[in-house]
C-alpha cells in the first residue's frame, strides 16, 4: 500500500484575517456562560452555551488598594482571609508560583493573580524564598489597606506580629473570626468603581462597555415603560427631564421604584397620554406653588409628573434643596451639577439653608439602606455657603 500527500488545505482560497469581539457579561463570573473544558495560558478553554469554544479570561474590576483605606477591621479580616487562603494555596502546590497583584471583583470576591513571566521551578531553595516573599506580601497588603494610625485591636496586632516574625498566620488566628462574607465589601466596590470611571481610570474599551450595560438609561428605564426609546422621544419633543432619586440612584448604579418627570404645563400632555397607554393608574393629583402633581402608579411602581409655569430646569435648579439631588436626565443626556461632591466626597451641601425643606431632604436620606447611597452633611450653624470641612462637626447622613 503506497502513502500520499494529501493536499493543501484550502490551496485555491484566499484566507481572510479577521478580528472577532468576544462577549464581554458585566457583573457576572464566566463559569455562568462557559462550561470549562482546559487551560490555556493566562485564560481558559470554555465551551460557550454549548455552541463555541473560546479562550475565556475574568476580568477583575479594581486593584485592591483602590478601595482602601478600609475604616473597619471586619472588612481588613474579610478580605485578609480570602488573600491568606489563596496564599496557603500557592504554597500547597509543587511549584514557586508568585503572586503579582491582587484584584477585587464586584461581587467583594478578593482574587491573586499569578507572575507568570519566569519560569516555575521545584527548587526547595527557591520555594524557601517564596515563602518569605508571600510572607512580606501579605503584611504589606495589610498595613497598606488602612489609613495611617489605624489603630489595630489585639487579634489584629497578633497576626501583624507574625507576619513581621516572618510566620504566616493560621486560618483558625482569632483575627479571622471577625470576617464576614464577601458581599460586606460590595459597598466599598461599588463606590470605588464609580469613581475610577468618573476619573476616567478605566480601560478605554472597558469603559465604553460600562457605560453601555452598567449605565445604559434604557435598562433603568424598563421596569417603568415597555418602550424606553419611544418614552424618550417623548419627552425630547415635550422638552421634559426626570429629575429626583431615579437620575441619583442610576449615578449610583442602584434600583429606584418611582420615577419623577418635570415637564412644563402646557407641553405635559403628550406624557401623561403615554403613562396611560402603559397600564398606570391615577393615584393622586394635588395644586403645587406654580403648577400641579399628577401620581401614577402601576403595581409597585410609581410616576410622578410634575407640571409646572417654568421652564423645567430653572424649576429643578430653583426646588432642589441640597447637592445631593442636583441630578437629572434629559432624552438624550445624564446630568449632575455636582458629581465630585456628590459621587466622590460622598458630601451634601445646602442650597436653601437650614429651613424644613433641607431637614426634609436629610431625613429623608437617612433612611436609605445602601451604603453607597449615603452622604454626610455638613455643620448648618453658618448658613448657606459657610459649611465647615471639620469633620468632627459633620452629621452622618445615612446609617
Amino acid at each position: 500500500m503506497s502513502l500520499k500527500r494529501m493536499p493543501d488545505f484550502c490551496r485555491d482560497r484566499n484566507l481572510v484575517t479577521v478580528r472577532a469581539r468576544p462577549p464581554l457579561y458585566i457583573g457576572q463570573t464566566a463559569h455562568t456562560h462557559y462550561r470549562h473544558l482546559g487551560t490555556n495560558g493566562s485564560g481558559w478553554l470554555g465551551m460557550h452555551r454549548g455552541r463555541t469554544t473560546s479562550v475565556v479570561h475574568e476580568h477583575l474590576d479594581l486593584d485592591l488598594f483602590a478601595i482602601a483605606p478600609l475604616q473597619s477591621e471586619v472588612e481588613v479580616a474579610t478580605v485578609m482571609m480570602q488573600i491568606v487562603s489563596a496564599i496557603r494555596y500557592l504554597l500547597s502546590l509543587p511549584t514557586d508560583a508568585r503572586a503579582a497583584d491582587v484584584r477585587v471583583a464586584s461581587n467583594g470576591t478578593v482574587k491573586i493573580t499569578l507572575d507568570l513571566s519566569g519560569r516555575l521551578s521545584t527548587d526547595i531553595s527557591r520555594r524557601r524564598e517564596m515563602h518569605r516573599f508571600m510572607v512580606s506580601y501579605v503584611e504589606q497588603i495589610m498595613t497598606g489597606l488602612v489609613r495611617k494610625g489605624f489603630y489595630w485591636s489585639y487579634d489584629a496586632a497578633d497576626f501583624l506580629d507574625m507576619l513581621y516574625s516572618g510566620q504566616l498566620p493560621p486560618m483558625i488566628h482569632p483575627f479571622f473570626h471577625k470576617s464576614k462574607s464577601s458581599a460586606c465589601l460590595q459597598g466599598v466596590v461599588r463606590t470605588a468603581a464609580r469613581e475610577a470611571l468618573v476619573r476616567l481610570e478605566c480601560i478605554r474599551g472597558l469603559r465604553s462597555q460600562v457605560q453601555s450595560c452598567e449605565w445604559n438609561i434604557n435598562n433603568k428605564l424598563i421596569p417603568f415603560v415597555d418602550d424606553p426609546q419611544a418614552f424618550r422621544s417623548i419627552l425630547g419633543a415635550s422638552e421634559a427631564l426626570i429629575y429626583g432619586d431615579f437620575p441619583t440612584e442610576f449615578f449610583s448604579r442602584t434600583t429606584s421604584k418611582t420615577l419623577a418627570i418635570m415637564a412644563k404645563a402646557t407641553k405635559a400632555d403628550p406624557v401623561q397620554a403615554y403613562l396611560g397607554t402603559q397600564g398606570y393608574e391615577l393615584a393622586g393629583e394635588e395644586r403645587v406653588r406654580l403648577g400641579s402633581v399628577t401620581r401614577f402608579r402601576r403595581g409597585e411602581l410609581f410616576i410622578i409628573l410634575r407640571k409646572t409655569r417654568l421652564i423645567p430646569i430653572q424649576a429643578i435648579l430653583s426646588r432642589t434643596p441640597t447637592t445631593q439631588a442636583m441630578n437629572f436626565i434629559a432624552w438624550n443626556k445624564a446630568y449632575s451639577v455636582f458629581p465630585k461632591t456628590t459621587f466622590l466626597d460622598h458630601e451634601v451641601l445646602p442650597l436653601k439653608g437650614a429651613d424644613k425643606d433641607v431637614r426634609a431632604e436629610i431625613a429623608r436620606c437617612g433612611t436609605k439602606p445602601d451604603s453607597s447611597t449615603n452622604w454626610r452633611l455638613q455643620n448648618l450653624e453658618n448658613g448657606p455657603g459657610h459649611a465647615t470641612r471639620d469633620p468632627a462637626r459633620n452629621t452622618n447622613c445615612g446609617s
